[in-house]
C-alpha cells in the first residue's frame, strides 16, 4: 500500500488507477460513486445514496455509514477493554468527552489481484486533546442487545472469536506523532496465553491477543516498516490540515466550519489481509471505538457498531445412486428398487470470503415432506471431490438400499467461525418403487393330512375305483425377475375354483395369507369330472401385486369303469 495521499485527504490503498476517470477506486470516495459520498443504508445525511459493491466502484464489501450522534451507544463499566471478551462489553446511551465522541464510521473491502484489503475510518466532533481509535473487525455478528450487553445472531451472549482483529491508530501532538497497531485474538479460554501474547495469561472473561503489525511515524500518516510482515501491510493517517468532510452536514465542535473535518478530526487506514495472513477471514461485523488512553488496558468510551461483510454460505442438495455423483439428481423423482442412495450436500460461502468449513447433519425422514421423525447423521465438509464443483464444500451422506416406498432427505449446514448462521436445505423428496411380483400355481393330490403329494396341473387323475379324490391349489409368489433376490413376499393370495376345466362361469374364492411367500387353498374333493384355478396376489409394501395367473386346469376318470 502506498503512501502518497489520494485526493487531498483519502489514503491510497490500491497499487494503480482503475476508476472510470482514471482514479483509484479504493478510497472513500468511491465507496458511493454517484456523488462521490458514503452514507447510511437507504439514505442519510444531504441525502446521500448508498452504493453497491462492484457497481461503480472495486470494492467486494461496503459497509454502512454508521452515524452515531451523542448521546448514542458508549460503553459502561470498568470490564469494557479491549482485553476482555466481548462478553464483558456493557453499553448505554451517554456522552463521552467530546474528543472520544464518535460521529461517522464507515469499511470497505478490496481484493485487487486475489488479495484483501480492508479500508476503514472515522471522524469524531471535537480535536482537542490527544486522540486514540480503534477498529475492531469480528467474524461473528454482533448487536445490541436492550439490556446493556452485546449479542450474537442467535440472541445469545457475544464473544470474540479466535481471529478477531483489532487495529488501533493513537495521534499524539496534535496528530504530529502516529502509531498504529494490529492485533489478533489467538486465546479466549482461560489459562496460559500462547508464545507471544500480549498478555501472559487469561482469567475469567479474558482473552489473549498478539500483535502482528507495528509502525510509529512522526507524522500524520504511518505505515508499518518490514519485518515479520512486508512494509505497508497496516497504514493509518489522520488529516494534517482542515478538509472538506465526507457528510456536508457535519458541524464540529471548534476549528473547522459546517462540511469540514478539523485538523486531525478524521481518521482512516487499511490492512493488507492477505499480507498479515488473515485473508481467509470474514468479517459481518465492525466496531470503532475510543478509549480513556492509549494503553490496551485503559477502559472503551465511545463506540459505534455496524454491519459489514456479508458472510452468508448457501447450501443445495442432490440425491445420488452412484458413488462419483455422476448420475443425475434423483430427488423428486423415483427410483427402481433395490437401487443404493445417498444425499450430496454442496456448501459454498459468499464470494470473496474463505470457504465454508464444519460439518453437515443429514435428515432421512420416511415420507415425502421431510416431516415427523427422522434418522440423523453429521457429516464432516470436504473441498471438492466428485460432484461438488469448483470453489464448494461437499459431504455425501452414507449409502444405503432403501425398502419401497416414500423417503425424503434434508441438510443441514451448521456454519462456522465465518459462517455464523445454519442453512437448511429445501426437502428432497424421493420414491423407491416396488418389486414387480409373480404368481405361479400348481394342483396337488394331497392325503388324508392335506399332504402335498402329486402335480396334477393339466393332467388326469385316475380314481382307480375310488369316489373322489382331494387336492388343493398352492400358489408360489416370486420376485419377478428373480435375480437380485429380494424380501420375502407378504400379503395374501384370492383363489378361484371353477367346476370346468376353463376358468369360465361362476367361481367359488376365497383368500388365504401367505407364510414363506406360499399360500394353499382349501382342499377339495374332485369326483369324476373337471375344474380348474385361478390365483392373483394382493401386494405388500414391498412388491406389486400379481394379476391373476394362468387357468390351472386337472381332470378326474375312474378307469375301472
Amino acid at each position: 500500500m502506498p503512501r502518497t495521499p489520494l485526493q487531498g485527504h483519502f489514503f491510497q490503498l490500491c497499487a494503480a488507477p482503475d476508476g472510470p476517470d482514471g482514479e483509484r477506486s479504493c478510497g472513500v470516495l468511491h465507496l458511493e460513486h454517484t456523488n462521490g459520498r458514503a452514507c447510511p443504508a437507504g439514505g442519510g445525511p444531504g441525502g446521500c445514496i448508498k452504493a453497491t459493491p462492484g457497481v461503480g466502484n472495486s470494492a467486494a464489501a461496503i459497509s454502512d455509514l454508521i452515524f452515531d450522534p451523542s448521546p448514542m451507544s458508549i460503553f459502561r463499566g470498568g470490564g469494557s477493554k479491549d482485553e476482555k471478551d466481548i462478553t464483558q462489553w456493557n453499553w448505554t446511551d451517554g456522552s463521552v468527552p467530546d474528543k472520544d465522541d464518535l460521529v461517522e464510521a464507515f469499511a470497505a473491502l478490496y481484493t485487487p489481484a486475489g488479495r484483501k484489503i480492508l479500508y476503514f475510518g472515522a471522524n469524531r466532533l471535537a480535536v482537542n486533546g490527544d486522540a486514540q481509535i480503534g477498529f475492531w473487525f469480528f467474524q461473528k455478528a454482533v448487536s445490541l442487545k436492550a439490556d446493556g450487553t452485546f449479542q450474537d445472531a442467535q440472541g445469545n451472549p457475544a464473544k470474540h472469536t479466535i481471529g478477531d482483529i483489532l487495529i488501533l491508530s493513537n495521534f499524539v501532538q496534535g496528530g504530529g506523532s502516529s502509531n498504529v497497531q494490529v492485533y489478533k485474538v489467538v486465546k479466549i479460554t482461560p489459562g496460559p496465553c500462547p508464545a507471544g501474547s500480549v498478555e501472559t495469561t487469561a482469567g475469567a472473561g479474558d482473552i489473549c491477543t498478539q500483535q502482528i503489525v507495528n509502525g510509529t511515524a512522526g507524522a500524520n500518516g504511518v505505515c508499518n516498516s518490514a519485518g515479520a510482515f512486508p512494509a505497508d501491510a497496516a497504514c493509518a493517517a489522520t488529516n494534517g490540515t482542515v478538509i472538506t468532510a465526507l457528510d456536508p452536514d457535519f458541524v464540529p465542535k471548534s476549528g473547522a466550519n459546517t462540511g469540514q473535518y478539523a485538523t486531525v478530526g478524521f481518521f482512516e487506514g487499511g490492512l493488507d489481509l492477505t499480507a498479515v495472513g488473515l485473508g481467509n477471514e470474514c468479517f459481518p461485523t465492525f466496531a470503532v471505538e475510543t478509549r480513556s488512553s492509549q494503553s490496551i488496558t485503559a477502559v472503551l468510551k465511545d463506540f459505534t457498531l455496524g454491519r459489514f461483510e456479508n458472510c452468508e454460505a448457501a447450501i443445495r442438495t442432490e440425491i445420488h445412486s452412484l458413488a462419483d455423483n455422476s448420475d443425475l439428481d434423483q430427488q423428486g423423482g423415483s427410483v427402481g428398487p433395490g437401487t443404493p442412495i445417498h444425499d450430496l450436500a454442496i456448501v459454498n460461502g459468499t464470494i470473496g470470503a474463505p470457504t465454508p468449513t464444519g460439518t453437515v447433519t443429514f435428515q432421512l425422514f420416511a415420507n415425502l415432506t421431510c416431516t415427523g421423525t427422522s434418522s440423523t447423521e453429521t457429516v464432516t465438509l470436504t473441498t471438492g471431490g466428485a460432484g461438488c464443483g469448483t470453489g464448494n464444500t461437499c459431504a455425501n451422506s452414507t449409502a444405503f438400499t432403501p425398502a419401497p416406498g416414500n423417503l425424503s432427505y434434508k441438510a443441514t449446514y451448521n456454519g462456522d467461525s465465518n459462517y455464523t448462521q445454519p442453512k437448511t436445505s429445501t426437502c428432497e423428496p424421493l420414491t423407491v418403487n416396488k418389486f414387480n411380483s409373480s404368481t405361479a400355481t400348481h394342483i396337488f393330490t394331497v392325503d388324508a393330512q392335506g399332504n402335498l403329494l402329486v402335480d396334477t396341473t393339466d393332467k388326469l387323475i385316475d380314481l382307480a375305483g375310488a369316489a373322489s379324490q382331494s387336492v388343493r391349489d398352492q400358489a408360489l409368489v416370486t420376485k419377478d425377475p428373480a435375480s437380485p433376490p429380494g424380501p420375502t413376499p407378504t400379503g395374501s393370495v384370492t383363489f378361484q375354483l371353477f367346476s370346468n376345466g376353463n376358468c369360465s362361469g361362476s367361481s367359488t374364492s376365497e383368500t388365504i395369507a401367505l407364510s414363506g411367500g406360499t399360500a394353499l387353498s382349501s382342499i377339495f374333493s374332485l369326483g369324476a369330472n373337471g375344474l380348474s384355478y385361478k390365483a392373483s396376489y394382493s401386494g405388500d409394501g414391498n412388491y406389486n401385486p400379481s394379476s391373476f395367473s394362468r387357468c390351472e386346469p386337472t381332470c378326474a376318470i375312474d378307469t375301472t369303469k
